[in-house]
């Protein structure tokens, strides 16, 4: 945050408005952006501006699954939010919402997807409709508190298992390093091979070093579920790293500065 205001700063001395542009939930580490302390900025700097896309933090948490970013802060006036119908909303599409009316105006009338748009299909907006519905009515607190259940779940038992993760563990995105993209895809196969599929999260995406195994948890995913891919994973991971001559020590060495847990902190 600290760099961050710098920058705000050395730009305003040379441009009119600073743009910021982030994720409000990381979609390989599911790191959370600061919303507290960004809103802060937008208080201090009078031509600071956020975009925050919040598409992997919609509906699994917050009111009425309003997302992690609008449980964390109100909606400034200079700030825009992106978020998705996809994803955790189970249907297609995007929202854009912002606090500002002139902003909203420029956008209704610039913006090329308003311009130039094809009709939603009708099974598009039934199923938009029907996911609505679930979000206003109680049945979106039981699946999310479903949700963190399975959450809480697969961190402990990862971690009990020797499994590394990335992060604090509290979204419903998990990454365990892996090593290079040659080791994670070996141990993707042998995960296949055992009836598990998941995906490889590899360079270019990712620096080449830092690649690892992503999950993402659902409702689906019952607990005996979870419980047998890791147990799975466990095994095949350890036999990887052991025919490539690599250690959890290695393999963390390329995470500097990320929270990377190998135990349980609060056990």
């Amino acid at each position: 945050m600290k760099k961050l205001e710098g920058k705000i700063i050395s730009y305003s001395e040379t441009h009119r408005n600073v743009w910021f542009f982030a994720d409000g939930i990381y979609s390989m580490y599911g790191d959370m952006a600061p919303m507290k302390e960004l809103r802060d900025l937008l208080n201090k700097y009078e031509n600071f501006h956020v975009y925050i896309d919040d598409a992997h933090g919609m509906s699994w948490t917050g009111e009425n699954g309003k997302g992690f970013v609008l449980s964390q802060t109100e909606l400034h006036p200079r700030m825009v939010l992106s978020t998705s119908l996809g994803k955790a909303f189970g249907s297609i599409g995007g929202v854009l919402v912002c606090n500002n009316p002139s902003l909203k105006k420029m956008i209704k009338s610039c913006g090329n997807a308003f311009i130039f748009s094809s009709p939603v299909p009708p099974s598009v907006i039934g199923a938009s409709i029907a996911s609505a519905d679930i979000h206003v009515s109680s049945e979106i607190t039981e699946l999310q508190s479903s949700l963190i259940d399975r959450i809480n779940f697969f961190k402990e038992l990862a971690l009990s298992l020797g499994l590394p993760i990335l992060g604090k563990g509290n979204t419903p995105i998990f990454f365990i390093p892996s090593g290079n993209p040659d080791t994670c895809f070996k141990i993707s196969k042998r995960m296949m091979d055992r009836g598990f599929y998941q995906s490889s999260a590899v360079y270019p995406s990712i620096p080449y070093n830092c690649a690892g195994v992503r999950f993402t948890i659902t409702n689906w995913l019952e607990m005996n579920d979870i419980e047998d891919m890791l147990r799975t994973l466990s095994v095949e991971r350890q036999k990887v790293l052991n025919e490539e001559g690599m250690s959890e020590t290695d393999i963390k060495r390329n995470f500097k500065g990320i929270d990377y847990h190998l135990k349980i902190e609060h056990a």
